[in-house]
Order: C-alpha cells, then sequence, then structure tokens
C-alpha cells in the first residue's frame, strides 16, 4: 500500500515555478522578516517589508509553509498511517473466487450453447455477438456467405436463444446475481 501512495504522489508531483529572486529572497530572509514584522504577518506585509512583488510572494508561501507528511507517520491516535486509512483498490478474495466461479459457469454454458448451432450460426455467435460483448469490433456481415439483413437476423435470433439459454441454465435470479457480482 506504501509502494500505491508514493506512486501516486510521484505521478502527481511536479515542480512548482516561483521567481527565483523572489524564491532566494524569502528562503534565506523568511524567518528575518517574520520577527521584525511578526509571526502573522501577511503576504502583503512581507512582500512590503521585502522589496518583493505580492503575487509572488502569495505564490512562493504557499509552497514554502506547507508541510510534508510522510506515508509512514501517524495520522491518528489509534497508530494509523496513510497506507492504512486508504482504502486497497484490490477486489477481496472472496469476490475474486465468486467472479472466476461466474466466469467458469458462464464458458461452459456459452460451450453448450455453442455445440447446439450449426456452423454458420457458430461462425455469427463468435463472429459477431462474442466478439460485440467482449468490446471488439464485429466481423463484418459479409463474410458468413448471407446476406447483411440474413446476418442481423440470425444475430437476433442468437441473443435471444442465448440469453434463455442462460437463463434455463442459471435461472433468472442466478443470471441477476452473476451479473451484479461481476461488475
Amino acid at each position: 500500500m506504501v509502494a500505491k501512495c508514493q506512486e501516486h504522489v510521484q505521478a502527481n508531483a511536479g515542480l512548482v515555478h516561483c521567481g527565483s529572486r523572489t524564491s532566494k529572497k524569502l528562503w534565506s530572509g523568511l524567518q528575518k522578516a517574520r520577527k521584525a514584522i511578526g509571526v502573522d504577518a501577511t503576504s502583503d506585509e512581507l512582500a512590503a517589508h521585502m522589496g518583493l512583488d505580492v503575487e509572488d510572494v502569495n505564490a512562493c508561501l504557499m509552497f514554502m509553509s506547507a508541510r510534508g507528511t510522510s506515508l509512514d507517520a501517524p495520522l491518528s491516535a489509534d497508530g494509523g498511517t496513510i497506507a492504512t486509512v486508504i482504502p486497497d483498490g484490490k477486489l477481496g478474495q472472496d469476490v475474486q473466487l465468486e467472479r472466476t466461479a461466474n466466469n467458469e459457469a458462464i464458458l461452459v454454458a456459452v460451450s453448450d450453447f455453442a455445440a447446439s448451432l450449426n456452423d454458420r450460426q457458430r461462425s455469427i455467435l463468435t463472429g459477431r455477438v462474442v466478439h460485440e460483448l467482449i468490446g471488439n469490433d464485429k466481423q463484418c456481415a459479409t463474410t458468413f456467405g448471407v446476406t447483411k439483413q440474413r446476418v442481423g437476423q440470425i444475430e437476433k435470433d442468437l441473443r435471444g436463444k442465448l440469453a434463455r439459454h442462460f437463463t434455463a441454465s442459471f435461472g433468472a435470479d442466478g443470471v441477476r446475481d452473476m451479473l451484479r457480482a461481476s461488475f
């Protein structure tokens, strides 16, 4: 978890540009200026005292007065660190196991369904329906040896038959639970 936090910090960290004259003067003379003016001096008072531009002082002070925090430093009374406070984005083992079982059951159901089809229907199922379901481009309708309209009709029929096959295999509640667990 610490590595993930460090990775996030490195990905979102960058250089902050302040005027070099302003930043050098503030770095070397900020404590003296605060002793002379007061600890609670505003950026306007500091800029006037040090002869700097107010906007540059505001930009630099925002980062000079910020404190870094160690990822291992305790944040709360119970000793929680950033690594223990931020939840891990990984799925739990129980969820992973359920998804794996669902994937295997779906694979078996689709294989059983595909075995009951003729060659053209099976090729349309794999080239059009399955490709679309997994996010790939569909195979061109003209490659199946029939008209585009007929491929569309077969594809629509296969979708309905596949839905009925899933409902028969897992039950309506089972399909709903599998979908809910997968997403």
